[in-house]
């Protein structure tokens, strides 16, 4: 007995060094809502970005972008201002949207853009045709058009920890 306790005590230990890989499944093709319960300045994602020109096509699970974003008018920065985004995950839990552990803090989102490590590159940035215009000018300049590629929206997370179960949303705030 003791012997088969610790086989399972190493098969447990060595699938959680292994993790395991989530994928996020969306429910609603509206990927964007403003935050609840925030000060009068703070500004949403539709005002920050004109997204008059992005298209959002849901199939089952999946949500398939294309068209074009650009920096909008309200987006009063300098170009010497440091960008940077906090992302947090919630875990929706008895009624209400509960703090994770996940949480990630991108001190200089405009690095982040163009790493091809990055999160950011891999899930925007992969998909921007013009990506030179996003190294030469980031989200600095009001106006800036950024034109994406048809793509289908995947959001994996490898775990080696605790396994993700139910529903999560994820919150962007950007500081600068």
């Amino acid at each position: 007995m003791y012997f088969l306790s610790i086989v399972f005590f190493i098969v447990i230990f060595v699938r959680g060094l292994q993790g395991s890989t989530f994928e996020y499944l969306f429910d609603d093709p509206e990927l964007f809502r403003k935050c609840s319960n925030q000060p009068e300045n703070v500004l949403s994602i539709d005002e920050l970005f004109d997204t008059s020109e992005l298209h959002r096509f849901m199939d089952n699970d999946i949500i398939n972008m294309s068209g074009n974003l650009s920096v909008a008018s309200t987006w009063k920065i300098k170009q010497t201002d440091r960008i940077m985004v906090h992302i947090s995950a919630y875990h929706w839990e008895v009624g209400a949207w509960q703090p994770t552990i996940y949480n990630i803090i991108i001190q200089d989102a405009c690095k982040a853009f163009n790493d091809p490590q990055n999160y950011f590159y891999v899930y925007l940035t992969k998909h921007i045709i013009n990506k030179d215009t996003m190294m030469e000018k980031c989200i600095y300049y009001p106006g800036t058009k950024y034109f994406l590629e048809p793509h289908d929206i995947r959001f994996n997370i490898t775990s080696y920890g605790l396994p993700f179960h139910g529903r999560y949303k994820v919150e962007f705030k950007i500081d600068v």
